[in-house]
């Protein structure tokens, strides 16, 4: 049998840096590949849980909405009755009942969003001018300052504030100026508030400490 001989090849530098190069290349590559491959696999893993989360948050969502509808449907009958025996009325916000020893209540109603229409912005530039026009001296300063942040403490969607606008009808009603009360009343007339969706609160009361717990109804406050 012939024997096998070795034979040594001799590189020069340049060979050397060349196949080192390659070496790390190739090794590069397949840490690339492998990552990518361990990113597809994560990406795909998390598909699938959002799926599965989605189904089930629909249908606690679901569950809630229902849950909600039947309470309220639940009470209509009590707030008739009630309205009636206590001479209540009928466009209340909210209705709160409490059971006979004391343990839970449930406050069943809507709130409201404050929203004008377009016309309220002539209101807006008229008590603007009669606000720059008390600009005389230090006396009328606070008043301006107070006039001013009534109108420019507004909501997040920039919408006036109800509460600022009474306010403002109010400083309206004290004053002697005309153009003041014409630009307030345009104002409160252009008021088209939103009406936001029926909502309840129902709370418990803890036997120990005697405090009122509510039970939370949103994934916020579970």
């Amino acid at each position: 049998m012939a024997k096998k001989e070795t034979q040594m090849v001799e590189l020069t530098a340049e060979e050397l840096e060349l196949l080192q190069k390659a070496r790390e290349d190739k090794a590069r590559k397949e840490a690339e590949l492998k990552q990518q491959q361990e990113l597809d696999k994560y990406r795909a893993n998390v598909d699938k849980i959002i799926e599965k989360a989605v189904r089930k948050c629909r249908k606690a969502s679901e569950i809630l909405q229902q849950t909600k509808q039947d309470v309220m449907d639940m009470f209509k009958d009590a707030i008739v009755k009630k309205e009636e025996l206590l001479k209540a009325k009928g466009d209340r916000r909210s209705n709160t009942f409490t059971n006979s020893d004391g343990t839970a209540r449930i406050e069943l109603g809507y709130r409201v969003t404050d929203n004008f229409d377009d016309t309220v912005n002539e209101g807006v530039d008229i008590v603007n001018a009669y606000i720059d026009s008390l600009i005389k001296d230090e006396a009328t300063a606070q008043l301006v300052s107070m006039l001013k942040t009534m109108l420019n403490d507004r909501w997040k969607n920039g919408q006036l504030k109800a509460e600022n606008v009474l306010r403002l009808r109010n400083e309206a009603d004290k004053s002697n100026n005309e153009e003041f009360k014409r630009g307030v009343k345009i104002i409160s007339d252009a008021y088209r508030p939103i009406r936001s969706k029926d909502y309840i609160r129902v709370e418990v009361r803890d036997e120990e400490t005697n405090a009122w717990t509510v039970i939370p109804l949103n994934a916020t406050n579970c």
